[in-house]
């Protein structure tokens, strides 16, 4: 799905971009949590779950408001 949005010359550098900070954010969360929660409270369990939800929620509406690929052909798309 990321690929196909966009056009076949940025391809590469739109999908590098995409990934790249995804690793970032993989890298720079677990820090984030710990500074956040206290990792022997027993709440933590409860507030990961919710920002779990909430980052879970918030990629949803972004996928959803995304353009719709399904059936078109990568020319249709470029356009």
């Amino acid at each position: 799905y990321t690929a196909e949005n966009f056009p076949t010359r940025a391809r590469a550098s739109g999908f590098a971009v995409a990934d790249g900070v995804g690793h970032l954010g993989g890298a720079v969360v677990p820090f984030v949590f710990l500074a956040l929660f206290n990792p022997l409270s027993p709440s933590t369990a409860v507030r990961t779950f919710v920002v779990f939800a909430l980052f879970e929620v918030v990629a949803t509406l972004i996928i959803l408001s995304g353009p719709r690929t399904s059936r078109l052909r990568l020319e249709e798309l470029s356009e």
